[in-house]
């Protein structure tokens, strides 16, 4: 009779909790032992790094690559060795663009029980590019190749009944290739492929009761924390192994992502813009969500948090980091491009800004007079700056013509070389002379002008 399981024990000693999953496939006395996603991964200086995922080099290898396994993305060949069963398998968290990928090692574990006296067994494997393979302690054999199975024979010595049997595989990559520059898994891939064949002397297998080999019962327990969770034990080799530690299903972990960052037009009277986050969130602790250094009540996932007063001042790239007080490790970060500076100005001349209230001078282009000027004015409207009219310049007056007139205050103008601004009377008007009766005679008096009729104006007169 063939049954299949997958045997689930974990033994605590002290405060250490090791955690056993394997994969057994049992015909009567044999019990088979494959590479698979249940074998437990640890570094070389021994620290857990979780379970084995399943790798193939691309999708046509090896032949029947499983369904959701890692592909590295490798397009030469290799990979051959087969075991019905098994996969090949290698440390969780590395994919194609892992990096660095040359002469890593890990040390892949599991464990099996049989039930009764060991008889002997073989093991099969094959890795990309060496495996050592441990048993209980004792070295059992090295494989250095991916495409022929290493083969040895295992020593009933070696096997323990009613106890965990530990088997360690030590598999180390070569250094890379000369096409492999990058030191990436998808130039330089590596894998471990596994199958142990193991027997013992029992016809049939003990169960416990009712309770078949391998089987657990389950019950419902209370965490120390108040949480409803789970214990187990199982059943192998004809006894029950004491009941785990009770358990409940991890907290999900906080998530958080900055759905938009979206600022605002820049203000023209204060140089500012406001900028709108969006956040999007779970399983949040309570309290505030803090952005760039600034706390808000979190108002739940999809809301928008407004950040006023920023500089406008054309930065790209400007950071947003979002997390929430309580929990720093849940945030998330994200950049903008700031509004340019909108600090009302004036263009003048060859594109220079001038701020409000600053002058400009300027050559004279025509006329006379060596330089003229005007200011940088506000817009009535405030969101712009305006240039007043330029003065400083003189019109050139044509000879005879006037170059001020003080009664009108008309602009000052020059005169064209060889005349020079003079006052002058413009007008003559008639002079009458009075005459005063003296003895019966007729006498002329002196003759007198009205100043009213005489013009101030000034012209341009020669030198």
């Amino acid at each position: 009779m063939k049954k299949n399981w997958t045997t689930s024990l974990r033994i605590f000693v002290g405060t250490i909790s090791f955690v056993f999953l394997l994969p057994l496939c049992v015909q009567a006395v044999t019990y088979n032992i494959f590479s698979g996603l249940t074998w437990e991964v640890y570094d070389n200086k021994n620290n857990f790094l979780g379970y084995a995922q399943n790798v193939c080099l691309n999708a046509a290898l090896p032949v029947n690559c499983p369904m959701g396994a890692t592909q590295y993305g490798y397009t030469l060949g290799g990979w051959t060795a087969s075991i019905p069963g098994a996969t090949w398998i290698w440390a969780p968290n590395v994919s194609g663009t892992t990096s660095p990928a040359a002469n890593q090692e890990f040390i892949f574990k599991t464990v099996f029980f049989i039930c009764g006296n060991p008889t002997g067994g073989t093991i099969s494997v094959a890795a990309d590019n060496q495996a050592e393979v441990v048993l209980n302690g004792n070295p059992i054999g090295t494989s250095t190749s991916n495409t022929v199975l290493s083969n040895f024979t295992i020593s009933p010595a070696l096997i323990v009944k009613n106890f965990p049997n530990y088997i360690e595989v030590k598999v180390r990559n070569g250094a890379n290739p000369a096409d492999c520059q990058s030191d990436q898994y998808r130039c330089n891939p590596a894998g471990l492929l596994f199958g142990a064949y193991i027997k013992d002397d029992l016809p049939n297998l003990p169960g416990c009761g009712e309770t078949q080999h391998s089987e657990y019962e389950k019950r419902i327990c209370q965490t120390a924390d108040g949480r409803n969770g789970e214990q187990f034990r199982q059943c192998l080799c004809g006894y029950w192994f004491p009941w785990s530690p009770c358990s409940a299903p991890p907290t999900p972990p906080c998530q958080l992502t900055i759905f938009s960052a979206t600022p605002s037009a820049c203000s023209p009277s204060t140089n500012t813009y406001t900028l709108s986050v969006k956040v999007n969130y779970s399983n949040a602790p309570s309290g505030d969500i803090v952005i760039n250094g600034q706390n808000f009540p979190a108002n739940g996932s999809g809301s928008v948090y407004t950040l006023t007063g920023l500089a406008a001042n054309g930065a790209a790239g400007v950071s947003v980091n979002v997390a929430f007080a309580a929990n720093s490790s849940c945030s998330a970060s994200a950049t903008y491009n700031a509004p340019i500076n909108c600090t009302p100005i004036c263009i003048g001349n060859n594109g220079v800004r001038f701020n409000i209230g600053a002058t400009e001078t300027l050559p004279c282009s025509s006329g006379c007079g060596s330089e003229q000027t005007h200011t940088c004015l506000l817009s009535a409207d405030g969101t712009k700056g305006e240039w007043s009219p330029l003065i400083g310049c003189k019109v050139m007056a044509n000879a005879g013509e006037k170059c001020w007139d003080t009664r009108t205050g008309e602009d000052e103008k020059c005169c064209p070389e060889g005349f020079h601004c003079e006052r002058r009377p413009t007008t003559k008007p008639p002079c009458n002379r009075p005459w005063w009766c003296f003895l019966a005679l007729w006498i002329p008096g002196e003759c007198k002008c009205s100043p009213s009729l005489i013009s101030t104006e000034f012209i341009c007169v020669p030198n």
